[in-house]
């Protein structure tokens, strides 16, 4: 295929196998994350050329690149606009938490729980009453126990972890899009989450972590709390152009952790880069380059229903925020930074939408030289499943390609 290099050599695959599922790794099966022996070659390679490396990941997610950081030692910095996320990413780093203290720690808040009144929780989604009771109970009995801040990260991401069997979650076939909830607020909470805890405390203490920095924090990939030249690598994976719903992915976890209303869940899927909620509408930008140029116009062109005054303000959302990340990359990065993205070709109807060649593309308006170093076929994805995409395109094969980016 045309782009590789010699360079596809160094690089693990991005795909996670069953034997990565392990430990710190295997907390949340977030739909996006990439593996963590991809991160590692990646950052190995990088060593050999610059042995005092500074890291940052965007789209943290679930914190795999955090992790792989802390273990070879190397400076990193991360952000999510998911606070789940951050949260999560944020435990799995944890280097101060001793097994005898702790597990007191933990019994002392098993003890002084009591759940709320339902007048003291806020109004959210996705929990009944009783359910919403207990969760709300043991997340305010963690933040008012006298222990350190860490403690209560390990404590507080233990409960989130066990809240999709609170709220008696109903999966659908799509890993990704909303689901029902209901039927399990009878659940005894506290054996779930002592269960939980010690599980996370057991995989922590096993981690062989190094003494670099870890600094992860809730922002916006379009807006880096960062100074500019700060970091000499880049290591993420961008919401794909699918019109995946992040939020809604994490919608439970969320919910508990910042007691999200139903207006603050609209906002964020607003915020989220590459969701189904239009939050902005303008003039297409030349600089985005002829490939998304004829995408958007395809896209607008087409004659199925809502293509033009829906579908296409979606997919202008998407490269509005792709071309604002792009250059907040460029930004922080120091002269000859490089940038490995991990994204995937998909389609809207037949119109196949290239994303490696788009921010290649892009990439270049920037004068930030690309290539694809790493690129495979991808043949079991969900677009299969849909009849009406099995009759667009037959035997759909989707590409995911590692894109490298040089400031």
């Amino acid at each position: 295929m045309s782009g590789r290099n010699e360079q596809q050599l160094f690089f693990e695959d991005p795909k996670i196998l069953p034997e990565d599922k392990k430990g710190v790794f295997h907390w949340f099966p977030f739909h996006a994350a990439f593996s963590s022996r991809f991160v590692q070659s990646v950052i190995e390679y990088e060593l050999t050329l610059n042995s005092n490396l500074t890291l940052f990941d965007q789209f943290l997610g679930s914190g795999t690149t955090a992790v792989v950081s802390k273990l070879l030692g190397v400076d990193f910095w991360g952000s999510d606009v998911n606070s789940f996320l951050v949260k999560l990413a944020q435990t799995k780093v944890i280097t101060s938490l001793v097994k005898h203290q702790t597990t007191s720690i933990l019994d002392e808040v098993c003890i002084n729980y009591e759940p709320l009144p339902l007048n003291q929780t806020p109004e959210v989604e996705v929990m009944s009453d009783k359910a919403k009771c207990k969760l709300f109970g043991l997340k305010q009995t963690i933040e008012n126990s006298n222990i350190s801040e860490d403690q209560k990260k390990w404590l507080l991401t233990s409960l989130l972890l066990i809240t999709r069997e609170m709220v008696g979650e109903q999966r659908g076939t799509n890993p990704t899009w909303p689901k029902s909830y209901g039927g399990a607020e009878d659940k005894e909470l506290i054996p779930l989450f002592r269960e939980k805890a010690l599980t996370l405390l057991q995989d922590i203490q096993t981690m062989a972590y190094q003494s670099s920095s870890v600094n992860i924090t809730l922002a916006d990939a379009k807006n880096l709390p960062y100074e500019s030249d700060k970091f000499d690598l880049n290591i993420t994976s961008p919401p794909y152009l699918s019109r995946i719903d992040y939020v809604i992915n994490t919608l439970p976890e969320i919910i508990l952790s910042q007691g999200a209303s139903k207006e603050d869940i609209y906002q964020l899927r607003k915020e989220v880069m590459g969701g189904v909620v239009i939050n902005k509408k303008g003039e297409n930008n030349p600089d985005w380059g002829k490939e998304c140029l004829k995408v958007l116009q395809n896209i607008q062109e087409h004659p199925s229903k809502s293509s033009a005054n829906y579908y296409y303000w979606t997919y202008y959302d998407y490269f509005h925020d792709l071309w604002e990340t792009l250059k907040e990359t460029k930004r922080v990065l120091k002269k000859k930074g490089r940038a490995y993205w991990v994204v995937q070709t998909s389609y809207y109807k037949e119109i196949e939408l290239d994303l490696p060649k788009i921010i290649i593309q892009m990439g270049s308006s920037l004068d930030m030289k690309g290539e694809i170093v790493r690129e495979k076929e991808v043949k079991n994805h969900l677009g299969n499943l849909h009849p009406d995409q099995r009759r667009r395109v037959p035997n759909k094969v989707l590409r995911e390609s590692v894109i490298k980016l040089i400031k």
